[in-house]
């Protein structure tokens, strides 16, 4: 069949990411990462073997591949990626494990705020997706609406 005579057609169930369990949806995006890598610079270290729990993820960011003007060039920072057993219809907790002097991350706990971790969740986000947009906050960190007033008053 063609595509264009499925176009008018409800999309079928494989489609709805929404419909798998948590553990078919994660090892598909395990999968993926390999087809459809991450940025030079991000490394995400999934579960490394059936004892360890699928719902629990690291990641790893080099600041070397920043932008110069971000001053975390220096750094490399450590993401605890946890999934909740509702996942994907609810977000990652993403944190920081390593401390890092930005406005939207606490400085005791890692915190992230960041609203596609919140209320603009989507499931087509994905965990590639949700540390792709940790990164982009890294580059451009939203001073309106800070976690850390104090951080966001020296930009």
């Amino acid at each position: 069949m063609s595509t264009s005579s499925r176009k008018g057609s409800p999309p079928s169930s494989s489609s709805k990411p929404t419909t798998r369990s948590p553990t078919q949806r994660l090892l598909k995006e395990l999968s993926s990462l390999t087809s459809d890598p991450l940025p030079t610079g991000i490394l995400v270290l999934s579960p490394l073997d059936a004892s360890t729990s699928l719902f629990a993820w690291r990641a790893i960011i080099s600041g070397a591949h920043l932008p110069p003007q971000t001053g975390y060039t220096q750094g490399r920072w450590l993401l605890s990626i946890t999934i909740p057993p509702t996942y994907p219809n609810r977000p990652p907790e993403i944190r920081f494990e390593n401390k890092i002097c930005h406005p939207n991350i606490a400085w005791s706990t890692g915190e992230i705020c960041l609203d596609v971790l919140k209320d603009n969740w989507r499931p087509v986000i994905g965990i590639k997706g949700a540390v792709e947009s940790v990164v982009r906050l890294l580059a451009e960190p939203g001073v309106d609406s800070p976690l850390g007033i104090e951080v966001a008053a020296l930009l």
